[in-house]
């Protein structure tokens, strides 16, 4: 789930590297910025609110990682794609499992 909404997060702030591409139509599907930022908002509430106060530290880790390959996209090819939302994805997928596995052993 945190993977997933990295994944808002670039299509709300990225800008478009190739707009008649995968991305530009998953930006026209969501440009109501509201609705993505609630929920984003709602998942940190309810991890917050069902968890222990640590693991708000593997979410805080994958959006600094989503942070991270929007600056590096909009360096490299002035933007986003779809292929940069699929590679997010899974970069965070991978970013979550370790996390959780080490806050495990803490």
């Amino acid at each position: 789930m945190i993977s997933r909404f990295s994944v808002l997060y670039l299509i709300n702030r990225g800008n478009l590297a190739r707009p008649g591409g995968f991305g530009a139509r998953m930006k026209e599907a969501l440009e109501d910025y509201k609705v993505p930022m609630i929920l984003y908002i709602l998942f940190w509430v309810m991890l917050i609110i069902f968890f222990d106060i640590k693991f708000i530290a593997v979410p805080a880790l994958c959006f600094f990682v989503t942070s991270s390959i929007l600056f590096i996209s909009n360096k490299k090819i002035d933007g986003v794609t779809g292929d940069i939302y699929g590679a997010a994805i899974e970069i965070n997928e991978l970013v979550a499992l370790l996390g959780f596995w080490a806050l495990q052993w803490i």
